[in-house]
């Protein structure tokens, strides 16, 4: 080292350490203490130079080799830290890095290739964390590897919130629309390749099936994707994105719970561990924050689990994810693969007859009783913020033990007996991550005074627009505030988010597993409102409280992305890329969003049930829990008195539009109709004590994602 010096070769000797470190650390011969010793000491000089801001990849290859090397020693005591100190020390360092080199990165592949690549960083960081007792910094660490993506859209976004919008990005959006009107072209030049249309049935579904593209539609959609990628090359919104994400502050975090009676559950995932990091607000007086984050970790799936939990090392594997995409997420993708609608009806059949035994296992996986006995007492709402595929679970669903004692009764639940819900102990909003439902609450907050409604726009849904006329007649909604088949197209839409502060969205969607960007909303003549439009700085609505999208799976997300070579891999990154996320980064407080392919009946008894709440004073997830209730808890006889009252009063309005000549009269018998054939479809299939939507397929599937 006389030849290369820190003065003379300071890049040269800063990598010299790190390899010399490495060779002692591997080193076999000599006292294997001194040989870490001088390992540690290599790695800590090699750091004075490379450091974050200077030579990020540098330090994160250094600042990890630290980090593993402590985290390989664990609870032992290696010289002034143990070896979870000493992983701590080193991936800080690292991880500053890696926000620095994605800060620096000039595309949007780039940017999430950099934190995939060291998403482990993260990952044994928060281990070391919770190992060490620091579960403040554990719970910071989640919240700040979470929704990169969705928060550098925010930044963008915040540019144009004066709706000054330049000519390059508008140019930009200009070609993601010639290319979404080729793929429209095409589906309508074959009409054997586009999604097929649901039947009209009591149970037809909200979801067109999916089909295999032509390489000309694989080609339009590549070209739509490219499109995406080049709005990160203008240098306003690089110079905007060159900013690294800082460490989540705790005094933020703890903001977020509006009571004392509200938990925030931050939910982690790592290779040996499933951490519920439960953070609650301090009271009677603040004091140290720190002492209101507890930890809830569940046992490792392995059988052999004998270590205690703070020496267990990578020899112990947690495969929830796996379970997860095996048990949960492939078997509903298969549903639109069958070849024939009786195929598909099918499969969808079995995933929902197989969802209880697997909240059930679910439940035992996460052990919410012991959660919810050791974390959650004195709680009444809970927030959740899942990760990864615990995205797509219903957790109102899952079953939990039922209390000795309860101040109310517990409501009725499918089959014989009384059944409890995580949904019946407490209040659930869900959130894609702690900075967007900041986010959240910091815009404005109001009650809605004006209703939009997008309905029916491939008028092949049978009981849609007996839904949207309901709810029309309950918020006394304009006839110019109503979209209408074929007037709804993507102008149209956003034309009518910037009108009003509540919509009611009605008709087809889809959630895409391939392309989680391309999940739409089905307007007009096979036109799309995409999740791209969404996040895009030209779709910003700061006036939208809130949304009710009564459709298919618009709070689904696929945690899967595209290679450079165009393969289809797991995701690692916590990116929850649904429709109802891209209505929050669009402006919405709140977005009422479903877990599933939803049937036209239930959706359309369910959504008048919550609107007439929310219109009558409830708050979102109050509405939304009467909702619930009503479907699960009337009896046949019930719908029926209510039903005929309807029909009794869509038959007079019938008359007067006869009377009149009024040319809304089709559209007037057709309600009187339709009311009708619900009327007959439940005295066919049930008796008068029956209850005929009491199965959670019927009033389980939608949510509330945001602000309740």
């Amino acid at each position: 080292m006389e030849i290369i010096t820190r003065e003379n070769f300071p890049e040269k000797w800063a990598q010299t350490q790190n390899n010399l470190a490495i060779a002692y650390k591997n080193r076999i011969r000599g006292d294997r203490a001194d040989n870490l010793k001088r390992a540690i000491a290599g790695y800590r000089a090699a750091l004075t130079l490379r450091t974050p801001t200077t030579t990020p990849l540098d330090c994160l290859q250094t600042g990890r080799n630290l980090g593993n090397l402590g985290f390989q020693e664990g609870s032992q005591q290696m010289g002034d830290k143990t070896g979870w100190e000493l992983a701590l020390e080193g991936y800080q360092v690292a991880m500053e890095a890696v926000e620095q080199s994605r800060a620096w990165a000039t595309s949007e592949q780039r940017r999430q290739e950099v934190v995939r690549e060291s998403i482990g960083v993260y990952e044994n960081l928060i281990q070391a964390a919770i190992n060490l007792g620091n579960l403040p910094l554990a719970l910071q660490t989640v919240e700040r590897s979470r929704s990169k993506r969705l928060a550098d859209l925010l930044a963008v976004g915040d540019l144009y919130a004066d709706g000054q919008i330049p000519p390059d990005i508008r140019q930009w959006y200009q070609q993601l629309q010639a290319s979404r009107q080729t793929q429209a072209q095409l589906h309508q030049e074959h009409p054997d390749l586009p999604e097929d249309n649901p039947a009209r049935e009591a149970y037809a579904t909200r979801s067109p099936r999916a089909s295999i593209a032509t390489q000309q539609l694989q080609a339009a959609e590549a070209a739509e994707r490219q499109a995406w990628e080049a709005l990160y090359n203008f240098d306003h919104i690089t110079a905007q994105l060159q900013k690294p994400q800082p460490l989540p502050d705790l005094a933020h975090l703890t903001a977020l719970l509006p009571n004392p009676h509200t938990a925030l559950l931050s939910i982690y995932t790592t290779t040996t561990h499933t951490h519920v990091l439960v953070l609650r607000q301090p009271t009677p007086s603040p004091g140290d924050l720190g002492q209101w984050v507890t930890c809830h970790t569940c046992a490792s799936d392995s059988k052999n689990d004998t270590e205690d939990d703070n020496t267990k090392k990578d020899n112990t594997k947690n495969d929830l994810q796996s379970w997860l995409l095996d048990h949960w997420v492939n078997p509903y993708i298969t549903i639109n693969q069958g070849e024939t609608k009786e195929e598909r009806q099918q499969r969808r059949d079995q995933w929902h007859q197989a969802m209880a035994p697997r909240l059930q296992e679910l439940a035992q996986r996460l052990q919410l009783n012991t959660l919810i006995h050791q974390h959650l007492q004195g709680i009444t709402d809970l927030i959740l913020i899942p990760h990864l595929f615990l995205h797509q679970i219903p957790f109102d669903l899952i079953p939990i033990a039922t209390p000795s004692s309860s101040s109310s009764p517990l409501p009725q639940g499918e089959g014989p007996g009384v059944r409890a819900y995580l949904g019946d102990r407490f209040r659930i909003h869900y959130a894609p991550s702690s900075q967007i439902l900041g986010l959240c609450q910091s815009r404005s907050q109001q009650e809605p005074s004006t209703l939009g409604i997008v309905e029916n726009t491939t008028s092949d849904l049978l009981y849609t627009p007996l839904e949207c006329e309901w709810v029309a007649q309950t918020w006394n909604v304009q006839p110019q505030h109503r979209l209408q088949g074929a007037a709804a197209t993507p102008h149209s839409y956003r034309e009518l988010l910037t009108q009003v502060q509540a919509l009611l969205s009605s008709h087809h969607a889809t959630s895409r597993a391939d392309d989680p960007l391309a999940s739409h909303l089905l307007l007009a003549n096979g036109q799309k409102v995409t999740l791209r439009d969404l996040l895009s700085p030209l779709w910003r609505f700061p006036q939208l409280l809130e949304v009710f999208l009564s459709c298919c799976e618009t709070g689904l997300s696929f945690a899967a992305y595209r290679d450079k070579t165009g393969d289809l891999n797991r995701e690692q990154l916590d990116e929850p890329l649904s429709l109802g996320t891209g209505f929050l980064i669009a402006g919405a407080r709140s977005v009422i969003s479903s877990h599933w392919a939803v049937s036209d009946l239930t959706t359309t008894l369910f959504s008048r049930q919550y609107h007439q709440a929310r219109h009558g004073g409830s708050d979102r997830l109050t509405a939304l829990h009467q909702a619930r209730h009503a479907l699960r808890t009337t009896p046949q006889q019930e719908w029926l008195d209510r039903l005929t009252a309807d029909q009794k009063l869509a038959y007079q309005t019938l008359q007067q539009l006869l009377n009149t000549k009024d040319p809304n009269t089709s559209a007037a018998q057709a309600r009187y109709q339709q009311i009708g054939e619900i009327r007959t479809w439940l005295r066919e299939n049930f008796q008068p004590a029956d209850i005929p939507f009491q199965n959670y397929r019927d009033w389980g599937a939608f949510y509330c994602l945001g602000l309740p």
